[in-house]
């Protein structure tokens, strides 16, 4: 029953998210029909923040994310490589964090587990960037 209340909260916590953002990208295409057109609108944005924004707005919430996180993945990292001044070893960390999301759906089956696992590691980066880059430590 507890496992199903937080499937359940985690599918309407991304769909209320995917209703507050149009997924269309410049030309009017909905994303959904073009999985690689999305993930070049993803790879395209500014920050790490806009680029999970984006993921998550327009999330598939199945096998396809694997390719959605990858790109937010990329622009994350390319902020945390650009921006952190911290004498954190954020590699080490983000490596503890994502075996906690490892470990937290290692006995989920299915894609749509698949997807929360990304997220979930995903999340894990965003937090790290945001931590990295913020409180006086980006320029």
């Amino acid at each position: 029953m507890r496992r199903t209340l937080i499937a359940l909260l985690a599918v309407l916590s991304m769909a209320s998210n995917a209703f507050a953002r149009a997924c269309i990208d410049a030309d009017g295409n909905n994303i959904f029909d073009e999985p690689e057109v999305f993930q070049d609108l993803i790879r395209g944005q500014k920050t790490c923040t806009e680029a999970v924004e984006l993921a998550r707005a327009c999330a598939w919430e199945d096998a396809l994310d694997v390719e959605t996180v990858s790109a937010a993945r990329e622009v994350c990292l390319l902020d945390l490589l650009m921006y952190d001044k911290t004498d954190v070893d954020t590699t080490k960390l983000l490596e503890q964090m994502e075996k906690a999301c490892d470990q937290k759906y290692k006995r989920e089956k299915g894609p749509f587990y698949l997807s929360m696992n990304e997220f979930c590691r995903l999340s894990a980066l965003e937090w790290i960037v945001k931590f990295a880059t913020t409180e006086g430590y980006m320029d």
